[in-house]
């Protein structure tokens, strides 16, 4: 379960990346009429507190994924309401890009005056990120680049790989391993319909509004490694492919978040976890192996006798001699139907728990969707400020009125300010536009973990009642091992009741076999597939699981950060577009 969040709380992060270009184009354009104070001899790196840091990566890259340009922009939480807060940083041409508190730098060393407010800060950095991003470009099967691809026409495939430049020692079954700090990236784009048809994405989703495809795809750059996973068995993937035929190519780039916190929570702690999971999936395995043989056999059984109840009919006076053997038949289906009885009750035992977890995860898609509206609201106090910035009085932007508000601005700036101006609130929409679409394709994804939920309590019911079943054909079992003994006694009635009971015995073949069947599906799709996922090795994936979780959380920040103080980081890359030569 703890798996599925992970994939729940991912999708939210390509919320942010919209907000990006925003963001940075924020701070490029910030007001010089105050300009900042030169730095004050009354700041005391002795007098300072670490404050909490909440750093974005921005990664400006050509349209082939190499990095052109990295701004990182540095949030300090002054939970406290300190007067001076203290940092640790390596970037260059720092601003600050929220206020006007001034600032003392001696090597990586910064000394805020903050006077008890937060600040925001932003700078410039030439260290290699930890996730680097290589886009390639195929054009009817051969690699072309960026610049040659501009307005050709024909199958195009475009791969985008991420390595994981980040790793750290970890002891696994008590050996010393590296393992890949794990990173999260959701890539996103939105392709013209008018030129991209038949489109295809691996590890993503498309969604098409009729004009525009909306792609978002997932990526674990080096995880399948850490987790030491058959990737035969189970594939985590590390980069995607889109492909569609293209008339006369242009492309608006990718946009792409890269996120390691979200790890942080999938630890397993405790020996007692660790047993509890292992003797679980054997206890299961073992069970399942018992029930399908069970199941096997009484349809064979059953499949068998049902052919011989025409000879039964006619020659019922010598069932007597074998009544014997029936009886023998029957302690041995006794003893039988107690095994099935404990295996079911295992599998309904392991099919509840799977209803508790999607249950539990379908508790947290509200707040997911809050999430999603919270991010979509702040852009749009965004583009209030903006729009304020350039003396535009507008009514205050919402989800229902920000389309024909910002139509009416481009419009009315256009004839005062010219086209350029215009320009700048016609992409201000755009952006809010694709928010809107992952905010939609979100709700999308939540309503299929409800009906997941609604679909494994349905399971979990049906157990529940096999469970019941089976109670009862132990019961009889019991029941048929006693009346064997007076048999013979009863073989007039049984010759009256034959025709009865060569009914009864096809209709319970067809369920013995519909039984074995399902069960061997379950075990073939479900059970096993864990099992084999790990190669057998429960115990080592915990490990591996535990070392990949404390591995994301001790990377706090790209820039630098204090001791001992709280810390997140996510990359945003976003990619040049291509477009044809005027």
């Amino acid at each position: 379960m703890k798996t599925k969040r992970i994939y729940a709380a991912v999708i939210s992060v390509i919320l942010a990346a919209g907000i990006c270009t925003g963001a940075i184009y924020a701070a490029d354009n910030k007001s010089t009429e105050a300009p900042q104070a030169a730095v004050s001899d009354n700041i005391k790196a002795d007098d300072a507190a670490a404050a909490e840091k909440d750093e974005t990566v921005y990664i400006i890259a050509c349209a082939d994924g190499s990095a052109d340009k990295i701004i990182v922009s540095d949030h300090l939480k002054n939970t406290e309401g300190s007067t001076v807060l203290s940092d640790i940083t390596t970037l260059s041409d720092i601003e600050n890009v929220k206020g006007y508190e001034d600032f003392s730098h001696d090597g990586d060393n910064i000394i805020w005056a903050a006077d008890g407010k937060d600040i925001y800060y932003q700078g410039i950095s030439t260290a290699k990120s930890p996730v680097e991003m290589k886009v390639t470009y195929i054009l009817d099967g051969k690699e072309i680049s960026p610049a040659e691809l501009a307005g050709k026409s024909g199958k195009i495939k475009i791969r985008v790989d991420y390595t994981n430049n980040l790793t750290v020692s970890a002891e696994i079954n008590g050996a010393a391993e590296n393992v890949c700090v794990p990173f999260a990236v959701v890539t996103g784009t939105v392709l013209d319909n008018d030129k991209f048809r038949n489109i295809e994405v691996s590890s993503g989703k498309v969604l098409d509004d009729g004009d525009r495809t909306i792609i978002a795809a997932l990526a674990f750059p080096s995880l399948q490694e850490s987790l030491d996973i058959d990737n035969e068995k189970l594939d985590i993937p590390d980069h995607l492919e889109i492909t569609a035929d293209v008339t006369d190519f242009e492309f608006s780039g990718f946009y792409a978040a890269a996120e390691n916190s979200i790890f942080a929570d999938i630890s397993l702690d405790g020996e007692n976890t660790i047993d509890d999971l292992k003797n679980a999936a054997s206890e299961m395995d073992s069970a399942m192996v018992q029930l399908m043989d069970g199941s096997s056999q009484l349809y064979n059984g059953l499949t068998e006798l049902n052919g011989k109840t025409g000879e039964l009919i006619n020659g019922i006076s010598a069932l007597s001699d074998g009544a014997a053997q029936l009886s023998s038949g029957a302690v041995a289906l006794d003893e039988g139907t107690v095994g099935l009885c404990n295996g079911i009750a295992q599998l309904s035992a392991g099919s509840n728990q799977l209803s508790e977890g999607l249950a539990e995860l379908d508790k947290n898609s509200e707040a997911l969707n809050q999430g999603a509206a919270q991010i979509f609201a702040s852009l749009l106090e965004q583009a209030d400020s903006q729009l304020a910035a350039q003396g535009l009085e507008l009514p205050k932007l919402t989800i229902e009125n920000y389309a024909t508000v910002l139509d009416g601005a481009a419009a009315q700036v256009e004839q005062a300010m010219g086209k350029d101006a215009a320009a700048r609130i016609t992409a201000v929409k755009v952006q809010l536009d694709e928010v809107k679409g992952f905010c939609n394709g979100l709700n999308a994804y939540t309503s299929g973990v409800s009906s997941a939920s609604a679909g494994a309590q349905n399971v979990y019911n049906g157990t529940v009642q096999l469970s019941q079943g089976a109670d009862k054909l132990k019961d009889g079992a019991s029941a048929l091992k006693s009346g064997t003994a007076s048999l013979s006694d009863g073989i007039i009635s049984l010759a009256n009741g034959s025709t009865q009971m060569a009914e009864g015995i096809s209709a319970l073949t067809e369920g013995a076999g519909a039984l074995n069947e399902g069960l061997i599906q379950f075990n073939d799709e479900a059970i096993q597939k864990l099992v084999d996922a790990a190669n057998g090795d429960l115990g080592g994936l915990v490990e591996r699981l535990n070392a990949v979780s404390d591995a994301a959380e001790s990377y706090r920040s790209y820039s630098g950060i204090s001791d001992g103080t709280k810390g997140s980081v996510k990359f945003i890359f976003r990619t040049d577009e291509i477009t044809k030569a005027e």
